[in-house]
């Protein structure tokens, strides 16, 4: 079963999300603010993540940054 993270501020949405993407078979993990994110990120190794761009602590675009810097890495 594929995993998704969702990263994303605004609950209801992460919820409706996540309700949508339980049903057609996906296992999903939330967070909500960008200082989170990538510790999630490493700890869960998602398949596709979901990342609002407006987020508090941290902004999408820096987490988005990160999570590329971070798969470089391990890449090598």
């Amino acid at each position: 079963m594929a995993k998704i993270l969702v990263i994303e501020d605004e609950y209801a949405i992460s919820q409706v999300l996540k309700a949508y993407l339980k049903k057609v078979g996906y296992d999903v993990m939330q967070c909500f603010n960008g200082s989170q994110a990538l510790d999630i990120f490493q700890e869960v190794k998602p398949d596709l993540v979901l990342l609002d761009i407006m987020l508090p602590e941290k902004n999408g675009w820096l987490i988005l940054k990160e999570i590329n810097l971070t798969e470089e890495v391990v890449k090598k």
